[in-house]
């Protein structure tokens, strides 16, 4: 499989192909902050997360931020949501949720 595609965006639904390209959504990730994000899929099974991947900073000075990319594929025709959280450090209770729709033909 080669390893270009889609970014994937919370504001419309995001259509993708089986066995076409990856679906990627990219997020700013600081660990210094304390703060993680949560990818938490659904069970539509129209989809899978193929790699998680975090790109750290240049520099190893405080509050330079890196980012965190998860990489989906699309399995079976469908609709399905992938749900994120960022949860501020020691908090059961997320600071932010973005809900991904994806339509798979």
């Amino acid at each position: 499989m080669e390893n270009k595609g889609i970014c994937l965006n919370e504001h419309f639904i995001n259509k993708m192909n089986i066995d076409g390209e990856l679906g990627w959504f990219m997020r700013d990730y600081n660990a210094s902050t304390g703060y993680t994000w949560s990818c938490i899929p659904d069970n539509s099974g129209v989809y899978e997360m193929v790699e998680n991947i975090v790109l750290h900073p240049s520099t190893d000075a405080v509050g330079v931020s890196g980012m965190i990319i998860w990489k989906f594929k699309a399995v079976r025709e469908g609709k399905g949501t992938v749900m994120f959280e960022l949860y501020p450090p020691a908090k059961k209770e997320p600071a932010a949720t973005i809900v991904v729709e994806i339509e798979v033909n």
